[in-house]
């Protein structure tokens, strides 16, 4: 018993950090930062003798870095004296490993990371690399990934699992109040044009000066993204109202009046009727009361 507490003691007061009551932090050569929102000081480090001020201290430094942190240049922000180790700490983010992986192009963003095993991080050694196993990870979409972390030196590997998806920035109108359904055309004015994150930007309707042709298929909220299935062509055209009639060729304009014998949406061919020589027409809508025939 007594040679155990002779061991214990001589250990205390050799070793600097026991001996000095310097606070240690102890991480790993890379860390790669999975989700920062939920990212926890256990997540990237182990401490000793240190202050929750100083535990703190390291995660918003990890968190928010990237690139090489050296253990020299930081220590001085701590509220107490600190021992980091290792002395080099590679940062990276998953999400950009990915992309200069599988992107095919510069607006493509990998977002909604979330690890099978729960992981905001992924610390590794200086000699472990990152392989991924993914089929169609170069299409827009929701993916399940299989992460294998090699060790080429100690021929040892480690699999885990996450999903992600691989999203576009995009143009898309936004809507900037609650919306209810109506038979009226939409109005402008209540849409936004935004820069959003989706994978199915085909699902999107951009084209801001053709709302009015359009009504509601349910309601909307504030900011809501308007698609394509919100929306369904509006009647611009009423069966028995006279409506205005544009023949059209490439050297002339004439207009006159017409009765549509239907009602009519944007992009429509109708029949009408000439009221005076009863003539039977077709012509495409082209706006409200408004028909084109082309010659």
């Amino acid at each position: 018993m007594f040679k155990l507490l002779t061991l214990l003691f001589t250990f205390l007061v050799l070793n600097p950090v026991f001996a000095n009551g310097i606070c240690h932090i102890n991480s790993s050569a890379r860390i790669v930062l999975v989700d920062t929102k939920k990212l926890a000081f256990n997540d990237i480090a182990s401490a000793e003798n240190c202050s929750t001020d100083s535990q703190i201290r390291f995660l918003e430094m990890i968190s928010s870095g990237s690139g090489t942190l050296r253990a020299d240049m930081i220590r001085e922000n701590f509220p107490e004296k600190v021992k980091i180790t290792p002395r080099v700490i590679r940062i990276d983010t998953l999400s950009s490993i990915l992309g200069n992986r599988y992107s095919t192009f510069d607006k493509w963003v990998w977002t909604d990371i979330k690890f099978v095993s729960g992981k905001s991080a992924i610390r590794m050694t200086q000699t472990e690399k990152l392989d991924f196993n993914c089929d169609f990870c170069k299409n827009l979409g929701n993916k399940s990934i299989n992460m294998v972390i090699v060790d080429p030196i100690k021929s040892t590997n480690h699999t885990e699992w996450f999903n992600a998806s691989l999203k576009v920035e995009a143009i898309a109108l936004v809507s900037n109040a609650d919306i209810q359904v109506t038979m009226d055309g939409l109005n402008p004015g209540v849409f936004e044009e935004k820069k959003v994150l989706t994978s199915k930007p085909e699902n999107f309707f951009t084209n801001k000066s053709k709302l009015v042709f359009y009504k509601l298929t349910r309601p909307m909220q504030k900011g809501e993204t308007l698609m394509f299935n919100h929306i369904t062509p509006a009647n611009l055209v009423q069966q028995g109202r006279a409506v205005t009639v544009v023949l059209s060729n490439t050297t002339m304009n004439l207009s006159g009046k017409a009765l549509p014998l239907s009602n009519g949406k944007i992009g429509e061919i109708i029949q009408l009727r000439n009221p005076k020589s009863k003539k039977v027409m077709v012509g495409k809508v082209i706006d409200f009361n408004k028909v084109v025939i082309e010659l």
